[in-house]
């Protein structure tokens, strides 16, 4: 048995390669994006989630953040860096200090960001459409 030590160099042209879903292309759709049939309730899910997710993870930054911004004029509390001071709150006043709070954002972070999800994903279809038509509505039939 022999071992080979070649390296193995290839090429993609992009132009020819093509993602298919359920026997469909999907090189001109957004991979961000849901799928066009999704329902409001999926929209405004998606926002909940990503905002509480969005505002839990950076929270602790924030509230570093503020501290370092509100306490910059006292020559006591100065930080050098934001994991500086990080690391200085949770020896000095316990580890859950930097997330006071947290659970008021995360119950108003939810509500904003479904409607801006869902409000967001109803005008970019609104006016998608209208620009797909050359800027003129559609004539609605009666």
């Amino acid at each position: 048995m022999e071992l080979r030590t070649d390296p193995v160099v290839t090429t993609l042209d992009m132009s020819e390669s093509k993602d298919i879903r359920d026997g469909k292309s999907l090189e001109g759709d957004d991979y961000e994006s849901l799928p066009p049939t999704a329902s409001l309730a999926t929209h405004m899910t998606a926002g909940a989630v990503a905002g509480i997710l969005e505002h839990t993870v950076m929270y602790p930054v924030d509230s570093v953040k503020t501290r370092m911004q509100s306490l910059q004029p006292d020559p006591k509390a100065q930080y050098r860096s934001v994991y500086e001071a990080l690391c200085r709150i949770v020896r000095t006043e316990g580890l859950l200090r930097p997330l006071r709070g947290l659970n008021i954002t995360m119950l108003g972070a939810g509500p904003a960001h479904a409607l801006y999800f869902a409000c967001y994903e109803r005008m970019k279809r609104s006016l998608s459409d209208v620009i797909q038509n050359g800027g003129q509505q559609p004539h609605r039939q009666r």
